[in-house]
């Protein structure tokens, strides 16, 4: 069973879904990278912290995906999609560690910018309570590959999805996978509507379509603390 996460897009029965407790992920086996990975983040459950083990394993949904010897000597950092910062228990922190969740990263950009807006979507999730999160990357004609034929991802966004009775309003950041200014997060922002049109991807389907439509539309970076 999926966990409901209403910036989902829609599931295809041709997806290779793999539903882990803390997050869900859509696997490209062509690609060896996750399309997405979607999960939820709780504010209180951010207060605990747990010990990162650093211990990157197959995922035992789907073992044919990366391994430890593609990344040697590579030059690429193996950069989390769903954060092991974010993770409230255990359970969930091995799971991060899990290659259908991981993608090569340049090391500056998961260092710097990449891992500065995982510690403000954390920020947001304690302000709002509860965020709704989509993290993918886009593999495009310009992706080089790495060991068995691992492809380095050309972008990655982050979908941040507010949905609550008193504000509903989303924010992307969608990045090169390259050395960024990490000093102005902001400046790497767009609207879902924008994502969509790039990805060719409908989000928040669940969502009623008159609600969805505002938020993927309107943008305004004054309504996030920055």
């Amino acid at each position: 069973m999926i966990a409901q996460n209403y910036a989902m897009p829609l599931i295809t029965s041709k997806d290779i879904i793999l539903s882990h407790k803390g997050f869900v992920i859509n696997y490209d086996k062509s690609t060896k990278n996750a399309r997405w990975v979607a999960y939820t983040l709780i504010g209180k459950e951010l207060q605990t912290k747990i010990k990162r083990n650093n211990n990157f394993m197959s995922d035992p949904f789907y073992p044919q995906s990366a391994s430890n010897k593609d990344y040697v000597k590579s030059g690429y950092d193996k950069g989390h999609l769903f954060p092991a910062g974010s993770a409230c228990d255990s359970t969930v922190m091995r799971e991060s560690f899990y290659f259908t969740n991981i993608s090569p990263q340049i090391p500056s950009f998961n260092r710097g910018v990449w891992n500065k807006i995982e510690q403000k979507v954390r920020g947001w999730a304690m302000e709002y309570d509860t965020l709704y999160v989509i993290t993918g990357c886009v593999v495009d004609s310009l992706s080089t590959k790495i060991g068995n034929q691992v492809a380095v991802p050309s972008y990655f966004y982050k979908l941040i999805l507010v949905y609550t009775s008193k504000v509903n309003k989303a924010i992307v950041f969608y990045l090169k996978n390259e050395k960024a200014d990490t000093n102005n997060i902001s400046d790497h922002v767009m609207s879902v509507k924008q994502l969509e049109n790039i990805l060719k991807v409908d989000f928040c389907v669940s969502i009623p379509d008159s609600i969805e439509n505002k938020i993927e539309s309107n943008l305004d970076k004054q309504k996030w603390k920055w």
